[in-house]
């Protein structure tokens, strides 16, 4: 049930009574008395014909307008003086949802038009009141979460607010072996989940687990051949002073002799160690203690095991509030309950809801910002544990409002509810990581899969990493899976893939970073290149018309035990239309425009002698939109447009390409017995339409401009 507030003509002024209020109402001689936290208007309006039937619909129409609904016009002056009179509804709008923040403020008798609706208010997700005004997200409280309070008389099916606060009691624990114990027989709703389930295989499993048996003294524990039922861990380090306690050369042999020291241990390893005896569970995974820290060759092995030891493991634990390792994550969650800006609102529950029930009632909305839901976790900036996410099967997630079960089936609070994250992160489709036991689904469509593996790209790239050389270690594992459906390692490029590798090079940064990584990491092709969060250019993969072919592609990795990890270099070889180009300024928005030298001035310059790129570049009538990469290359001369594709739409999509030598930190060579010159991506372009390329001169002759270029 989503319920959206629409909030419009902010500063349009129309003349007429400044305490004005117009919209469908209610004879309130139907109505249950008014209670003393709303005004007359609101308790007749929204709290009667929206919030008491929550089954009017509203729909978005092209152009941004929305139609259908609960819809009501008011005056700010009328907003004002009810709000003062304390009224909630109005409060609500003049506080924390700061509607009137602009300059100069609204006068008293502008006029909102307020528009309400819903989908369904028997939906499963959670009910969310959003809040715009102009089409716009307002600075302060811009999303409620609602629920029915719990002392409003309701039916039973109608929700009633999460009331677990305490998560270390017995209680909580066993709400958890419940949803385990559905998931795993595969009870109703989780029928996918046991055939979904993986098998572990030999050289699969983690080499080393702490035997938590003893709550006061967990030892290290060699698996040697074995396969326990085991729980692992994600969480964030933080910084080095955090986590004192890991397994080395010199400690590892008194750690599987006599254990460790729990008061030694930071708090986020005790309660992981808390939580796994509470379940039942023996055995616990973690990386700090199960991998040997300084041993080279332990972590390449144990590393390229990473994917499996969290698809193998019966639960995931993720600490997701504690931002350190001496955090801890159970701590008493916090009371969901109005805070004081936000007050509860009132509502009318109609006697048509219950048979039982004759007569309008009264009932309580809890509100609650949801921001304090929905915002980022400590775990969602990490890079390693989105993939240590995304390859459990099962994870139990601590997060710093509500307890979190996910599985195959759904992501419920630990009470059962439905729960939907604002911006939750992808799931890898079932295809992906299906077991060779389950019965698979043939054929696997190549757009779901190219989807799939851009979703998530989109929710890594931007996370963050203490060590920026494990840019491609700590995806490694999702690659791998991936790989699967994809052709293995034969068909991954440093983050693109072989069979899709024209449109995997079509990736831009809607905020160029300032410069790429200091040390070389990735080709110049590659988005693991740079930090920061990339998207897809085009996802028309069935569709396109290409414009370029790959020649030739190979990359050189830092160890061949972690395939799809660090490389030390790569290049690509393509054929494709190379036209000279400039890069304007940025405007007063910082947008930048690519111009395309004309053919006629192409065919000049080579008839003149020049190289191609030597000469002026053409109209600027024409122009594709560019994105640079990285701010550092924003001032090099000479660069082209490498076209790629052209979309259904007519819009052709590329790179913008400089010569290898042009970068400031030498990072870019050209590749050993490549007589050709080399270039480097130095961003991506689109929106050039037919029409531009006819005005340049190059409709019908963009074979001129072939050529054979190298990438590194």
């Amino acid at each position: 049930m989503r319920l959206i507030t629409f909030l419009n003509d902010l500063s349009r002024h129309v003349p007429g009574r400044k305490d004005y209020w117009k919209g469908p109402s209610v004879d309130p001689r139907t109505l249950p008395a008014k209670p003393p936290t709303i005004c007359e208007d609101c308790w007749r309006g929204p709290c009667t014909q929206l919030f008491g039937l929550l089954s009017k619909q509203i729909v978005l129409k092209k152009g941004g307008r929305y139609t259908g609904g609960y819809a009501y016009t008011v005056s700010w002056a009328m907003i004002e003086s009810s709000a003062r009179s304390g009224c909630v509804w109005c409060m609500l709008l003049v506080g924390p949802a700061q509607i009137a923040d602009t300059e100069p403020p609204p006068k008293p008798d502008h006029r909102f038009n307020v528009r309400l609706g819903t989908d369904s208010w028997r939906s499963e997700s959670a009910p969310i009141i959003d809040i715009y005004v102009n089409d716009q997200v307002p600075k302060g409280c811009n999303a409620l979460h609602i629920w029915v309070a719990a002392e409003t008389p309701l039916p039973a099916s109608m929700r009633k607010p999460p009331m677990l606060t305490g998560v270390r009691s017995t209680h909580v624990f066993d709400l958890v072996k419940a949803e385990l114990n559905c998931c795993t027989h595969g009870e109703v709703g989780h029928e996918g989940c046991r055939l979904e389930a993986p098998v572990p295989s030999s050289g699969t499993f983690p080499s080393r687990l702490v035997n938590c048996s003893d709550a006061d003294r967990p030892r290290l524990v060699e698996t040697n051949g074995a396969r326990p039922l085991y729980v692992a861990l994600s969480y964030v380090w933080g910084p080095p002073l955090a986590q004192p306690c890991r397994t080395r050369m010199a400690n590892v042999e008194e750690y599987t002799l006599h254990g460790f020291n729990l008061k030694a241990l930071p708090q986020t390893i005790r309660d992981a160690i808390y939580v796994t005896r509470a379940l039942g569970f023996q055995y616990l995974w973690l990386d700090s203690l199960c991998i040997i820290q300084d041993s080279d060759e332990d972590k390449h092995r144990e590393m390229a095991r990473m994917r499996n030891v969290y698809r193998h493991a019966y639960l995931t634990i993720i600490a997701a509030s504690a931002s350190s390792a001496s955090e801890g994550f159970l701590q008493d969650l916090p009371v969901l309950s109005s805070p004081p800006t936000i007050s509860a609102l009132p509502f009318t529950i109609p006697a048509r809801l219950d048979s039982q029930q004759q007569k309008s009632q009264t009932g309580s909305l809890v509100a609650v910002d949801a921001r304090r839901l929905d915002n980022a976790e400590p775990v969602d900036r990490r890079a390693w544990c989105l993939q240590e996410l995304l390859m459990s099967f099962r994870s139990l997630i601590y997060t710093s409002s509500v307890l979190l079960y996910r599985c195959p089936a759904d992501t419920v609070t630990i009470e059962g509810e439905h729960y939907k994250k604002g911006r939750d992160v992808p799931r890898l489709p079932s295809f992906i990581s299906r077991p060779a036991t389950c019965p698979s689904i043939s054929p696997i469509p190549a757009g779901d899969v190219h989807k799939a593996w851009w979703d998530v790209v989109e929710a890594y790239s931007g996370r963050d990493l203490s060590y920026p050389s494990d840019k491609f270690v700590a995806c490694a594992g999702l690659a791998e899976e991936f790989g699967r459906v994809r052709g293995g390692l034969e068909n991954y490029l440093c983050g693109l893939w072989r069979d899709t590798l024209l449109h995997d090079l079509l990736w831009y940064l809607r905020r160029p970073v300032e410069a790429r990584a200091k040390e070389y990491r990735a080709p110049s092709w590659s988005w693991a290149s740079l930090d920061g969060a990339v998207r897809r250019g085009t996802s028309w993969l069935e569709h396109d018309r290409p414009l370029a072919e790959v020649v030739g592609a190979a990359v050189k990795l830092v160890d061949k035990r972690v395939p799809f990890g660090a490389v030390t270099g790569g290049h690509l070889v393509l054929r494709v239309p190379f036209i000279p180009a400039a890069i304007t300024p940025p405007d007063e928005y910082g947008r930048r425009r690519l111009l395309l030298q004309t053919a006629e001035q192409a065919r000049s310059d080579l008839s003149g002698g020049k190289d191609r790129g030597g000469g002026p570049i053409g109209d600027r009538k024409y122009w594709a939109r560019a994105y640079l990469d990285a701010i550092e290359d924003a001032e090099v001369d000479q660069v082209w447009a490498a076209l790629i594709h052209t979309d259904p739409r007519g819009r052709t999509h590329g790179l913008i390409v400089a010569l290898a030598d042009t970068d400031p930190r030498k990072r870019y060579k050209a590749p050993c017995g490549h007589s050709r010159r080399a270039y480097r991506r130095i961003g991506y372009f689109d929106g050039l339409y037919p029409d531009d390329l006819e005005g340049l001169g190059w409709d019908g002759r963009i074979a001129e401009a072939m050529a054979g270029i190298t990438l590194v």
